[in-house]
């Protein structure tokens, strides 16, 4: 099972979020410490996890899950996306 490391982007994208998206967030983060999460953006080192309509953005280095970024919103995901590419 991998450790969890969150990158301070993805803290503070964390600390903006409303309260219920926070308690969203932090189960799926404790889910995603049982078991590695798969899906691999298209010629990327990067995975993203959907996490209701908000997605985190992380990366397997060895043993450890570095979280890099946590959006809110599927819009969000989709312009960090599109500057990103």
């Amino acid at each position: 099972m991998p450790e969890v490391i969150v990158e301070p982007e993805a803290e503070a994208q964390y600390a903006r979020m409303d309260n219920s998206d926070r308690i969203r967030f932090a189960k799926h983060l404790k889910k995603m410490t049982g078991a590695s999460p798969r899906k691999h953006l298209k010629k990327s080192r990067y995975i993203v996890e959907e996490c209701g309509q908000g997605r985190i953005v992380c990366e397997l280095i060895g043993n450890e899950l570095h979280i890099w970024h946590m959006f809110a919103t599927h819009k969000e995901y989709e312009n960090w996306f599109r500057s990103s590419a």
